[in-house]
């Protein structure tokens, strides 16, 4: 069983190829000014979203977003065994769907290339293109490309928008 659990996993990470970024949470919102260049007119934006580098993310918002998110982080590998079974025993006991054992590469991946779709193909397609995620990016990287696509709410996409939304500040 564990020999053809390793050999059809090896397959599929040969077969599944890190597909293109979905181009809406690639976007950034466009904001138009004045000719002086200082007066703005206004902003146009399918998502509002603003990125920043990671380095412009209070350590506080890194951290808090890791411990509520994901605490094996930084000792994953892109996934988390012990998450997973963890919110599958705990669904199973309860009937219902009440856990989740996605990490931030997980969300990361489901948000940038898959679809919200809810399967277990796309569950399995997710866990093996969060482990190439893991292999090409540094934890710095991912933690970026997470917080400037998740969304917070009240139409606001990143880190920055959102605290641009409900301080009234930049996120630095």
């Amino acid at each position: 069983g564990v020999l053809t659990c390793a050999l059809t996993f090896f397959i599929l990470y040969r077969v599944i190829s890190i597909p293109a970024e979905n181009a809406a949470f690639q976007t950034q919102t466009t904001q138009v000014f004045y000719s002086d260049g200082k007066h703005k007119i206004g902003e146009f934006a399918q998502q509002d979203r603003e990125s920043v580098s990671i380095d412009k993310i209070p350590a506080s918002m890194q951290a808090a977003a890791i411990a509520a998110e994901d605490r094996s982080f930084y000792t994953n590998r892109g996934i988390d065994l012990k998450g997973i079974i963890r919110a599958a025993r705990d669904n199973t006991t309860s009937g219902s769907v009440q856990a989740g054992g996605s990490t931030i590469t997980q969300q990361y991946v489901k948000i940038l290339y898959l679809t919200q779709e809810r399967s277990y193909t796309r569950k399995v397609k997710e866990a093996i293109l969060s482990i190439k995620i893991h292999n090409q990016l540094s934890k710095k990287q991912i933690l970026e490309g997470y917080l400037n696509t998740i969304y917070f709410g009240n139409r606001s996409y990143g880190v920055q928008v959102a605290s641009q939304t409900y301080f009234g500040k930049p996120a630095s």
